[in-house]
């Protein structure tokens, strides 16, 4: 899919006081899956605040030492809501609605200064091949600055965020900014193919032939080809111009790829 990188955009709630600052790992577990999620459990707010959500993040990247697999570990907790109102820390439960995740346990602390308490996507943007970082700046004084990181779809469009850390010393609700897609750059995501011109890939040197161009699905369909294209390289149209970079690669026969790009 094909598409100019544009960043995206956010909007943050001020919280006075009482919000969970962050929630810290202190065992990862294992066995645990991306769906169906975890369940986060975090302690009521008292009367009048808001209770905290959060959201589990799975890795199979680490190789457990006692078994040598690669299962699902509980790497971080991020905020979807960050709560308000809390005067001590609320406890943290994880539980796994299939019962094959165990082990996992966690901490979490407040903030009794002012932070954010939910981040809102006003633009997904386009062109992200990972989860995107964002940050919270504003006059934080000699407290911290909140961040967080943002999800991705498949089309590379950031449809949710959520918060690692809340931050403190905040007085209004402060400016969110994410971090640019890894291939936004100068003309990325301009230009049009022209029908049978040669592309090649400006990371892996590969090379094709365009056989359609469709600016409206965001398609390019290429034959030819003289190796691997990467996901993420930016390709360019060697008659036309034509600048975008991949965001995926999927084959269709042996001598037609369809790459999708940002």
């Amino acid at each position: 899919m094909i598409g100019a990188a544009v960043t995206a955009t956010a909007t943050a709630t001020y919280v006075a006081s009482g919000a969970v600052d962050r929630i810290s790992i202190i065992n990862v577990g294992k066995g645990y899956k991306q769906s169906p999620q975890p369940i986060i459990g975090i302690s009521s707010a008292p009367d009048g605040g808001i209770s905290a959500v959060g959201f589990a993040s799975i890795s199979n990247t680490f190789i457990d030492c006692d078994t040598g697999l690669t299962d699902g570990k509980i790497v971080a907790i991020n905020l979807e809501n960050a709560g308000s109102g809390y005067t001590e820390a609320p406890m943290i439960t994880i539980q796994d609605p299939e019962g094959t995740g165990v082990g996992a346990a966690a901490t979490a602390g407040i903030t009794t200064i002012g932070s954010i308490g939910v981040v809102a996507i006003t633009g997904g943007g386009s062109g992200y091949t990972t989860n995107p970082q964002f940050t919270a700046s504003g006059n934080v004084g000699v407290g911290t600055t909140a961040k967080g990181i943002g999800l991705i779809n498949a089309s590379g469009i950031v449809t949710a965020a959520f918060i690692s850390h809340a931050g403190s010393g905040y007085t209004t609700a402060p400016t969110i900014t994410f971090d640019a897609p890894t291939s936004a750059g100068s003309g990325i995501g301009t230009g049009s193919y022209i029908f049978n011109e040669i592309v090649e890939g400006q990371t892996s040197g590969a090379t094709a032939r365009v056989k359609e161009w469709n600016a409206v699905t965001n398609k390019l369909e290429i034959s030819i080809i003289s190796a691997n294209f990467e996901k993420g390289e930016q390709i360019i149209g060697q008659n036309s111009g034509a600048k975008f970079a991949i965001f995926s690669v999927i084959l269709m026969m042996r001598s037609l790829d369809l790459l999708k790009m940002m």
